[in-house]
């Protein structure tokens, strides 16, 4: 048994619903859908029957799921033999719902306040299972079934649409073109994707008026692919931004810096080569030979060269790991290594910096910033400012210099660390690709492309810039949002998977959602083959193009999953030198996806694809095809026959068996041989014998032959990522619905999945070993193999899961922010909105600023008071009549602060209940909320803004001993505060320079005046 068997093969519930309840509830619903199509002779009387089984049935769960069940399956019979379009080629309905698929539909609508997910082999028919929690709970509600793309989700609704029409349930596809989006929302069944689904409520967050929201109500939610959605996506915030109409001019001078620097490295990293290449022989156990490899380590431009010389010499790469961790914390020892580089790269943990060496050159050539990473203290330089005693006016004018020259070089630092992020750790093909004159960012569960993707922060800018592309306008996030808020929305969720038990924990714990595994309906006949485990990556490539061509060889289809395009795009340059066609399925050539997909099962093809082709697709492979693939493996045992040869036929199911030895039985005495032996049982495999000499007994003296063969789809696995969750995706496409086939995966010591295994370094020694005694490249053995696998991915999936809880951390309190804004928001634009009320309280909220600000002393002074007054004038447009004289009655007063409050709201609420304007007072009341709603999304997007950089900010405080999620918290909290005094000082200051109706008063009511105030107002 390989690895991943348990994986793929071990389905049984684990819940406290019995399968044999299941099974008996759903005999029970095929029986009544025989009497309902007995009964119900027409479309009407079903819908009409379907529309009234919760009058019928009420608060009795159990009851309307099994009639809710019943009209599904009546449905499908129903459709029977109709035929609609789907992408415009016709499709004709043959399905019925098995009983797995029912029991599978009942988990998903018993216990409506419970979330539930399943896992559903993949080929089980997960979208025909939805069409139980559609239809029952659309007597509930809107429901909403989200999938990972627009051509899945499109294409579900084309396929499942017609028949939910036959209960009268109307469904629509969420396209993303903004024209009839509301009419799509008030449909009861509604498809779409996860990001387009999430954009629009990030569009209804920051809408102008109340009547445009695209979704009022959101009940339920049915999830499809939900390890990629609920899981994957996780990681990734979904942002909504516009473009500002401006072009960073920065950005290409950083872009032309780096690459100077970019030149100047090479150069002394040929130099470190030639030192090495040098004096290899006679300094190999000196400090200065480990501290120029370890240059060429960090130096980013070497990886190759440092890859192919520890091939050849693999001790040296332990010895260099053991001298860098030994001398990593002594004095001078990172000096030593920077020594000679412009810049420091680690490209497997993705960061980059530049050295001294590399500041002290960029500084040379940027010659409009003398000393550019000489950050000032503006601290010191406001102080210094002070103390020179200059008016207010050119106080003002020399504190806006000093803040604009420290902004700029904070920004041309920024543009040239992303700069050379660009350069160094995102790779063409691999991160992004660019077709045509655009880059489009590639996700990496998915290897699909995504236009809407884009990096923040000038990143982007900073990528085209490197592509020699024209630099797209800068654009600014005005919304941002996380999946598990979007999740929250609904009243109850329901979702889908193949692959997503082993993280039913992590689902329980983010979205308290509980796992059900379904059976299959026919037992798998499938073989995963165990992992093969090569000692370099050429080793690999040679073993997987082997394995293509001898499955090519006889027929049978092949498709090879590989992680990347520059991956996919290289096996077909190698493939095609060898004569073998293939078709290869990427994100450019995602419009052909279908076609490639329908190809992909014929005789002989041969599929080249990155992970895009492991999500919702199906390749079969006919049971003709498989007899035909017997007949010509066949034949090529008659040609080892004819070779004087023996050949061992291992064959992993008794079908198979059978089939094959007929075939040999009908060849072989063509050419006048027997079978001998027969058939004999070696663990799970069975084993064929067949032999040219007739004596049943004899010793060939021939050499032993051994051939596995399977029939089916072969998925070969080039490359995995992280996740053992995209190999069982990719093995997934083979062997679908009890069908045949077989996958194998091949790993090399040197990837990223393993290279961290601390049972790595025993599986080298392991290698090391073997080729010294024969001196061949060798596969490491299952064992090893197995326990080094099982040992790498539980460590990555538990680097993930923490990952995703980190992430999440900082995801939720910044959505906890959002949150407060949008309620904010949407009390703004109700009926309920008060803007007296709203005036008051922001008055209030910036007197008490001024105040503080400009009073710190503990006894008030004249400048102080002056200062205060002077603000309060020009933030509310009321001017310092009437109040310069009042200070000697405030000072005089106990508790003055008070005092001073009172007699500035006081002065600003007289001013504007005194202003003159035509408007009428409803007039008035919008012109409040628009000042309103722009201060406050101005300041919501600085915010959002100022949170992407607390969040790299927060992580430095680890090194002083810090908790950096306490810190994290505090500053987000300051800076909220900041967001909120903002928002109140733009909206005062916008609405008391605009004008206003004179008929204002402040809510009918009288707003009391202390007696302190009442006599200095006398």
């Amino acid at each position: 048994m390989s690895l991943f068997d348990s994986t793929l093969e071990g389905f049984r519930f684990r819940s406290s619903l019995l399968e044999s309840d299941l099974q008996e509830r759903a005999t029970a619903i095929m029986a009544r859908t025989a009497k309902l199509d007995r009964r119900l002779t027409n479309k009407e009387d079903v819908i009409g029957s379907f529309r009234n089984i919760l009058s019928r049935y009420g608060d009795n769960t159990v009851n309307a799921v099994n009639e809710s069940a019943a009209f599904v399956c009546l449905a499908c019979i129903r459709a029977l033999g109709k035929k609609w379009s789907i992408f415009n080629k016709a499709y004709r309905w043959e399905l019925i719902p098995r009983d797995t698929q029912v029991q599978a539909g009942l988990i998903l609508c018993d216990e409506i306040e419970e979330n539930r997910f399943i896992r559903a082999r993949t080929g089980e028919g997960k979208t025909l299972i939805g069409l139980f929690p559609i239809a029952y709970h659309s007597l509930y509600g809107s429901v909403h079934v989200v999938t990972c793309n627009d051509y899945l989700a499109n294409r579900d609704q084309q396929w499942i649409g017609p028949v939910l029409r036959e209960l009268g349930i109307d469904s629509a596809f969420l396209s993303i073109e903004q024209e009839g989006k509301r009419e799509c929302y008030h449909h009861p069944v509604l498809f779409g994707s996860d990001k387009e689904f999430t954009f629009d409520m990030l569009r209804d967050s920051i809408r102008s008026s109340e009547n445009i929201t695209c979704c009022e109500k959101r009940d339920y939610i049915l999830v499809d692919e939900a390890d990629h959605i609920m899981l994957d996506e996780l990681e990734t915030p979904v942002v909504l931004s516009k473009l500002t109409g401006e072009v960073d001019g920065t950005v290409a001078y950083a872009n032309g810096l780096i690459e100077h620097l970019l030149v100047r490295q090479k150069e002394e990293v040929e130099a470190i080569k030639r030192k090495l290449l040098k004096g290899v022989a006679r300094c190999r156990d000196a400090c200065d030979f480990y501290v120029l490899l370890l240059r060429l380590k960090y130096s980013g431009l070497a990886n190759g060269w440092l890859q192919n010389y520890y091939q050849e010499h693999p001790d040296e790469k332990n010895k260099a790991e053991k001298f860098e961790a030994t001398y990593i914390d002594s004095k001078g020892f990172v000096e030593q290594v920077e020594s000679g580089l412009f810049f420091a790269a680690d490209l497997e943990k993705k960061w980059v910096a530049l050295t001294e060496k590399g500041m002290e050159l960029a500084e040379e050539l940027c010659l409009e910033l003398p000393g550019l990473f000489q950050i000032p203290d503006i601290n010191q330089q406001e102080k210094t400012l002070l103390q020179k005693g200059l008016s207010r006016n050119k106080y003002a004018m020399e504190l806006e210099g000093i803040h604009a020259e420290f902004r700029t070089r904070l920004h041309v630092i920024d543009s040239i660390n992303n700069s050379l992020f660009a350069h160094l750790t995102l790779k063409r093909d691999v991160d992004y690709m660019v077709t045509g004159d655009m880059i489009e960012l590639i996700t990496p569960s998915t290897g699909r492309g995504d236009p809407l993707k884009k990096y923040q922060r000038g990143l982007f800018q900073a990528l085209e810039c490197k592509e020699g592309l024209k630099q797209t306008e800068n654009d600014r996030v005005i919304a941002s949002t996380v999946l598990t808020s979007f999740f929250g929305l609904y009243s109850r969720i329901g979702a889908m998977s193949g692959t997503i038990t082993p993280n039913q924990k992590e689902m329980h714990s983010i979205y308290n959602m509980k796992c059900f595994d379904v059976p299959t309906f026919k037992p798998p006949l499938v073989k995963h083959l165990g992992p093969l485990v090569r000692n370099t990556d050429k080793e690999k490539r040679e073993s997987v193009i082997k394995d293509v061509q001898f499955n090519h060889s006889f027929g049978r289809p092949v498709l090879v999953g590989t992680a990347s395009i520059a991956s996919s795009e290289s096996l077909k340059k190698q493939l095609d030198e060898r004569g073998i066609r293939c078709a290869v399925l990427n994100a450019r050539h995602e419009s052909r996806e279908a076609q490639i997909i329908a190809d992909a099962g014929k005789t002989s093809a041969v599929t080249v694809s990155t992970n895009m082709a492991g999500r919702g697709v199906d390749i079969p492979v006919s049971e003709e095809q498989n007899r035909q693939l017997a007949k010509r493996f066949v034949r090529l045992i008659a040609q080892f026959l004819l070779d004087d040869q023996m050949v061992k036929v291992v064959s992993h199911t008794q079908l198979d068996h059978d089939l094959l030895r007929e075939e040999l039985a009908k060849q072989i005495d063509v050419l006048h041989y027997r079978v001998s032996g027969h058939k004999k049982r070696f663990g799970k495999n069975w084993v064929l014998m067949v032999s040219k000499n007739h004596d049943d007994h004899a010793s060939p003296q021939a050499e032993v032959v051994n051939v596995t063969f399977n029939t089916g789809l072969a998925v070969l696995g080039e490359e995995t990522g992280d996740s053992e969750r995209w190999m069982v995706q990719l093995a997934g496409r083979t062997g679908r619905q009890g069908n045949r086939g077989s996958s194998q995966f091949y790993y090399t010591l040197d990837e990223k999945l393993l290279r961290n295994s601390p049972f790595s370094l025993f599986c080298k020694g392991i290698f090391r070993g073997k080729k010294k005694n024969n001196g061949n490249p060798s596969v490491l053995s299952q064992l090893a193999s197995r326990l080094l696998l099982k040992m790498a991915y539980i460590k990555s999936e538990n680097n993930a899961a923490f990952r995703r809880r980190e992430k999440l951390f900082y995801f939720n309190l910044a959505e906890e922010h959002r949150n407060r804004i949008h309620r904010f928001r949407e009390w703004a634009m109700s009926d309920n909105f008060d803007l007296d009320e709203t005036v008051y309280s922001a008055v209030m909220y910036t007197l008490v600023d001024i105040i503080n600000t400009s009073c710190k002393s503990r006894h008030l002074s004249k400048v102080e008071f002056d200062e205060a007054v002077l603000k309060s004038g020009e933030l509310f447009n009321t001017g310092t009549e009437g109040l310069k004289n009042c200070y000697e009655k405030v000072s005089f007063s106990k508790h003055w602060r008070d005092v001073l409050i009172d007699l500035l709201r006081n002065h600003v609420l007289s001013y504007y209940q005194s202003r003159n304007c035509s408007r009428n007072s409803n007039g008035q009341k919008e012109l409040g909320k628009k000042v309103l709603l722009d201060a406050v999304d101005r300041n919501r997007i600085d915010h959002l803004y100022d949170l992407e950089y607390l969040k790299d900010t927060a992580q430095l405080f680890g090194y002083t001993g810090k908790d950096p999620k306490a810190a994290y918290i505090a500053l987000t909290s300051e800076r909220f505060d900041a967001c909120s005094l903002n928002t109140a000082r733009d909206f005062v200051r916008d609405l008391f320079h605009s004008p206003l109706p004179n008929e204002l008063c402040l809510d009918g009511k009288t707003r009391p005046v202390s007696p302190a105030i009442k006599e200095l107002l006398l």
